[in-house]
């Protein structure tokens, strides 16, 4: 914490730590959203997704972002 210039009390230190870990998971999760945008970039790819209905879309998206 000293690298930060944190001189916070235990508090202060879990505050910034959840929000470094909630900003580190989001870039991770847009990054991983966008990977998979670009994936449907192609028309067939793309038709197929959108004729799926939405559990299976999710299952697809969960899929594409577990192997990240």
């Amino acid at each position: 914490m000293i690298w930060f210039g944190l001189n916070q009390d235990a508090v202060g230190k879990f505050v910034f730590l959840a929000g470094a870990q909630i900003a580190v998971w989001l870039v991770y999760f847009l990054v991983c959203l966008v990977v998979h945008r670009l994936s449907l970039r192609s028309p067939e790819k793309r038709q197929s997704f959108l004729a799926k209905n939405h559990d299976e879309q999710g299952k697809e998206l969960g899929s594409v972002i577990e192997g990240y």
